[in-house]
């Protein structure tokens, strides 16, 4: 084609043609703009859907009514059983109380410093910043509920 062609045809598809554009340009901008017009009048992409998320068998399922989002997304981690309540706090914020851990004889010990009083279950009191000695599961009881801290001394650092 030639170049009067080529303008003429730009012209038509609403194009501003500039005098120092060679025939090359001229067709590079009647591409792109037949391009345009073509993705224009291109229906919209229909979305598939797609098959959901596989679920565990414990994993809840559903909606929440109470937000709509979905229960899956509030499932546990593990499958570990959340630990036995037996009480609550009094006052205006109650929070849950849950069960003590039975020491087994045989269990480590590992030694802390107590952040609040504690009475094991001799019965005898041990006061605040006292270092004991206790079962490894009652010192992840205490340092759970923010009652107990592992010591680390200068050596260790």
């Amino acid at each position: 084609m030639t170049k009067e062609q080529l303008t003429k045809k730009a012209e038509s598809l609403g194009i501003d043609v500039d005098g120092r554009w060679n025939n090359e340009r001229i067709q590079q901008e009647i591409d792109k703009k037949e391009a345009w017009s073509a993705a224009q009048a291109a229906p919209a992409p229909v979305a598939t859907p797609q098959a959901p998320a596989p679920v565990s068998p414990t994993q809840p399922t559903g909606t929440d009514s109470g937000n709509g989002l979905p229960l899956s997304r509030f499932a546990p981690v593990d499958d570990a059983p959340p630990p036995e309540i037996v009480g609550i706090t009094p006052g205006e914020t109650p929070r849950p109380i849950p069960a003590t851990i039975e020491p087994d004889n045989s269990e480590k010990t590992i030694r802390v410093v107590l952040k609040a009083d504690y009475w094991p279950e001799e019965g005898e009191r041990e006061l605040a910043g006292t270092a004991l000695d206790i079962p490894l599961s009652k010192a992840k009881e205490l340092m759970r509920d923010d009652k107990a801290f592992i010591p680390i001394s200068a050596d260790d650092e």
